[in-house]
């Protein structure tokens, strides 16, 4: 584990500070008193790197309470105002209709807002804004409603009602839909929600993707979404995820498709004020400066895609931390199929502010390529669910007087000294060749709005001219979109998809993959197989788009002809990429799984050294526990040779990932055969480890084994507890096994029925859920009758080995010979050590019964 964080913290290295400026982190308030500032006071309040600064976009009366926004095709801005939001501890009236959406505008092209209209107003609680050419739609739950000024006076005068499922009005106000941000593949996201659109003629056409985020959405240049959840900053797929939607293994397992490989330390944050009146108590805070230690209201994050902010925050990713008060800006590097995450700032963030009432709550890539952000400016930034009388949170509240600030809020846009921040566009009078022209702007703003503008208005000339940009463009990015647009328009056809396969940019031929999913035809094999061979060109991401591809043909057959040979053709150079392994698990069912796994076990690539397909088609096979598939990878392992079998086995604990310094396992189901497979005794005389056998161990089952009454398998071990294993077996062969055996039911004496020692496996003090009695028996030693039976000599205390040591052969058998026990870690055998250190004699097995072992409390000294 410490050397694969020496790994990922060498790619993620964090930009020098050299290459920002300096950012000034001293002097924190613990304690702060909240104080009302104007804008430019608390702006002043906001530290940023000394070669960027903040402009004052627009603050109150101008907007109030802003919690998410959207720009129009000349850059006007539209606003969700929540100004019901926690009025008070009690969230008085937080249901009542006196929300609104405002329309501010810039009209001298300064980065300040100096016109504002109510657009829509009586709303309750709005949180999303789509801006779609002249008409808008704004979420209100459980309401999506299509609205349109009509007479160019800033207020909508017509409203429709367009879907009645955005979310529930009573569902708590932290934990609904949220986002309608049209991305590159024109599917409408979102956050908080499995449910994307398509808008068609002025209706919404819905589908499905799996459940992701909580408050806010954002997409990269390639379209991909990023999602946060309160305490997890970053969370995106290594394939689109809608691909993810019908493969019953990735739904179950969803953290195996993470693209997101972080640092151990990424999770820290570094404010710049007291955090104190955060809900889950000081106790999360650091002591010293009373600052947040972790991320724990992450939010509103975005992929900053803008110009104007220089090279080194290209393709940055943001999020924003209301309880932290800061925005944490990362660096994104794509690297073997992940994206690796850095704080671009070691020990600091790019954005935090002393002013107690700054609350950033979404940031956005604006019109004019700089970073904007919206900040409530409030008190009470957690719903009133979290702040009941009797809480932490409703006692600092009231401590601190934070009910006094609301009605506040402020935007801000985050700007280099050195770049002037770019023009506003002027979309709503763009011709269509304007706006092709647009689609290679090195704005992402820019190019997603004249694709959709393109889409939405839908001229007569735009496919023809989209076409003629598509082979003529030496932009990549322009011929990205105007395929796209090409798909949004009805007019992307097989043709132009096999033609398009072939460019030589990345970027385009994953997008022509991918615009091509509506082409793929069932009765047409020739067009899949082309589209999806290999290529030498092809990149990591390109061959698991190519396998996504593929899992779309004949969706839902239990068995396609020639599946296997098409997957191999997609392969490539990559087939040794764990990503793209990761891949074939979606584009295959379990039969064409094992099926495949058969093939290539006769195909040296595969074989002479380990393999992540091998792996994870293993991981795959057991994980869907059909006992015929089961049996037949068992018989793929007692033949195999070495290698390839060690292969076979790993790959049940592959899927196997660490969050932090936390294992995340694979849960593996308890499969119930009808009897112990003959393969399994090869396969253990082939002499394998037992660190290799354990999640066979913990997994396979079958009648007279000591788990077959379970419901549940015994899941894997993480790496640490492996190493204890195998430590305990060297333990176990070297001193238990001459009295307890090598199944360890005891060596028998000759002539008798006795055994030498009594029986571990089975044994209720083994396999009991505490791992104290049998500890204890380890450290002090076991004297007397067991279970009513004399054994020719007492059970020697080992106490004189280290907690190492006996937590090593303790995690051993009690994970071992059908035992079903958890295993015992260094801590927990530390701490049982401690309760009875002052005992010097064996037990007994009456005084092991759990309720009889008391804990050595030692007496307090009387001053």
């Amino acid at each position: 584990m410490k050397l694969a964080h020496l790994l990922i913290t060498s790619l993620l290295s964090s930009v020098s500070a050299a290459e920002f400026g300096t950012v000034n982190t001293e002097n924190v308030i613990k304690d702060p008193t909240p104080v009302h500032l104007d804008a430019k006071e608390s702006m002043a309040k906001i530290e940023v790197p000394s070669k960027f600064k903040l402009d004052l976009v627009a603050a109150e009366p101008m907007v109030e309470e802003p919690v998410c926004m959207a720009w129009g095709p000349d850059g006007e801005l539209y606003v969700a105002e929540m100004l019901t939001y926690m009025l008070d501890a009690n969230a008085r009236d937080e249901k009542t209709p006196k929300s609104r959406v405002t329309k501010l505008v810039d009209t001298n092209g300064d980065g300040k807002m100096d016109k504002r209209t109510v657009y829509l107003d009586q709303l309750t609680l709005p949180r999303a804004i789509l801006v779609l050419d002249k008409k808008v739609i704004i979420g209100e739950p459980p309401n999506l409603w299509l609205c349109e000024d009509t007479d160019g006076d800033g207020i909508a005068d017509k409203k429709d009602l367009i879907s009645e499922n955005f979310g529930k009005k009573e569902q708590n106000v932290e934990h609904i839909i949220n986002g309608l941000q049209w991305t590159l593949d024109n599917w409408i996201y979102n956050g908080k929600s499995s449910i994307r659109y398509r808008y068609k003629d002025g209706k919404l056409i819905e589908g499905r993707v799996p459940f992701r985020g909580q408050w806010g959405h954002t997409t990269n240049n390639r379209g991909e979404r990023f999602n946060t959840t309160n305490t997890v900053p970053v969370i995106s797929d290594i394939v689109k995820t809608h691909y993810l939607q019908e493969s019953k293994f990735a739904s179950k397992h969803p953290h195996i498709y993470s693209s997101v490989r972080q640092d151990e330390n990424y999770q820290a944050v570094f404010p710049m004020t007291g955090t104190l009146d955060t809900q889950g108590g000081r106790g999360i805070n650091r002591d010293k400066e009373g600052t947040l230690r972790y991320f724990t209201a992450v939010c509103g994050q975005t992929f900053f895609r803008g110009d104007r902010l220089g090279k080194e925050l290209e393709n940055t990713y943001w999020a924003c931390e209301p309880v932290g008060r800061l925005i944490r800006g990362s660096k994104v590097e794509y690297k073997d199929g992940y994206n690796y995450i850095s704080n671009l700032f070691e020990g600091a963030e790019f954005i935090a502010s002393r002013d107690p009432l700054f609350r950033p709550v979404n940031a956005y890539t604006a019109p004019d390529g700089t970073l904007w952000f919206a900040d409530m400016y409030r008190g009470i930034i957690q719903q009133g669910n979290w702040t009941r009388e009797g809480s932490y949170l409703r006692k600092e509240i009231e401590r601190r007087g934070f009910e006094k600030f609301v009605g506040k809020g402020r935007i801000y846009r985050l700007t280099n000294n050195d770049i002037k921040p770019g023009p506003l566009p002027k979309f709503s009078t763009a011709s269509t060749e304007d706006l092709i022209a647009a689609l290679g702007h090195p704005n992402g703003w820019w190019r997603d709005e004249a694709q959709k503008l393109l889409i939405l208005r839908n001229k007569e000339d735009s496919v023809e001219l989209l076409k003629k940009n598509l082979e003529t463009s030496d932009n990549e990015w322009s011929r990205v979109h105007s395929l796209w647009a090409l798909e949004g328009l009805g007019a992307w056809s097989k043709d132009l998809a096999l033609k398009m396969v072939q460019d030589p940019s990345e970027e385009v031929v994953l997008s022509a993959l991918r615009a091509s999913d509506a082409l793929i035809d069932d009765s047409d094999s020739a067009f899949i197989e082309e589209l999806t061979k290999a290529s030498a060109t092809d990149s990591i991401a390109i061959t698991a788009q190519k396998l996504m591809s593929l899992s779309l043909y004949q969706q839902g057959n239990a068995s396609r002809k020639g599946m296997n040979q098409r997957v191999l053709a997609a392969l490539g150079k990559n087939h040794g990429s764990e990503v793209v392994a990761k891949s074939v698990l979606i584009t295959l069912n379990s039969t064409e799984a094992m099926s495949l796994l058969k093939a290539i076990s006769n195909d040296e690539k595969f074989t002479k050294q380990e393999h992540f397909l091998p792996q994870y088609l293993s991981l795959y096979i057991v994980s869907n526990a059909q006992a015929k598939q089961v049996e037949e990878y068992l018989e793929l392992i007692a033949v195999a040779d070495r290698t390839f079998g060690k292969s076979l086995l790993k790959g049940l604990t592959v899927g196997n990932s660490y969050i932090g310094q936390k294992m995340r396992p694979i849960p593996l189901p308890l499969i119930k055969l009808k009897k112990q497979p003959k393969a399994l005794a090869e396969i253990k005389a082939a002499n394998y480890d037992a660190v290799e056998l354990s999640p066979l161990h913990g997994c396979l089952t079958w009648p007279g084994e000591a788990k077959f009454a379970n419901s549940v398998s015994l899941r894997p071990l993480n790496k640490t507890e492996m190493e204890l294993f195998a430590q305990g077996q060297s333990i176990y062969t070297s001193l238990c096994i001459g009295c307890h055996g090598g199944d360890a039911k005891g060596i028998a004496i000759p002539g008798g029925k006795m055994t030498m020692a009594p029986p571990l496996a089975g044994s209720t003090r083994v396999n009991d859920k505490s791992a104290r009695p049998f500890v204890e028996i380890l450290l002090k030693g076991l004297t007397g009758p067991i279970d009513g039976k004399n054994y020719p000599g007492p059970m020697a205390a080992m106490g004189n080995n280290d907690d190492q040591w006996i937590a090593a052969i303790s995690t051993y058998v009690r994970r071992s010979f059908g035992n079903t026990a958890e295993p015992v870690t260094i801590a927990e055998t530390a701490k049982i050590r401690g309760w009875s250190k002052k005992r010097e004699k064996p037990y007994t097995i009456e005084e092991l019964t759990l309720s009889k072992i008391k804990k050595v409390k030692t007496k307090k000294k009387k001053k």
